[in-house]
């Protein structure tokens, strides 16, 4: 009996405690991020994770909204991990364009969001299947040599890869 008077006192308790309002406020210490798909894209959203095809050159654009004057990441997975970072306007529009090689099949991108008072939004992942990927053709051991100095693959990720700017911006092929 006395445990069951015991349990019944806990579980009153308990309630009277659930329903006192808290002197400590609860804050929302997270950016937001919205990210748009543009129409074409085909998109499919699966574990979170939305798949979207490349423009036809290889291309892909990803604009979309955010805190004022944030600072938006668009992070490569697999591959060279590059990071590349593009500033939001003072509306909290931003717009990053990357184009893919054409050795790329498909590539994950992760986006996130970081405002000035150091707030980081969830993050956005997206796997972009580059409808510019060109198979790899089997190489003979005749023209093994004269193939490989003829790669004209142009890479000019330096100059694009970290300049933070409102408008679009594309960098090299990654």
């Amino acid at each position: 009996m006395k445990k069951i008077v015991s349990l019944i006192i806990s579980l009153v308790a308990s309630l009277c405690l659930m329903t006192i309002p808290s002197t400590h406020p609860v804050l929302a210490s997270q950016s937001h991020l919205a990210v748009n798909i543009l129409d074409g894209k085909d998109a499919q959203i699966s574990n979170k994770v939305v798949k979207i095809n490349s423009d036809d050159d290889g291309s892909v654009t990803f604009n979309g909204h955010t805190d004022a004057d944030a600072t938006v990441t668009v992070a490569k997975q697999g591959g060279n991990n590059k990071h590349y970072k593009v500033q939001a306007d003072d509306k909290g529009n931003f717009t990053k364009t990357l184009k893919l090689s054409s050795k790329t099949k498909k590539c994950n991108f992760v986006i996130t969001a970081k405002s000035d008072d150091n707030d980081k939004s969830q993050k956005e992942t997206f796997t972009v299947i580059n409808k510019a990927y060109v198979k790899p053709v089997a190489e003979s051991s005749s023209t093994s040599s004269a193939e490989s100095d003829s790669s004209g693959e142009q890479s000019s990720d330096n100059a694009n890869a970290s300049s933070p700017t409102p408008s679009s911006s594309t960098s090299g092929d990654i």
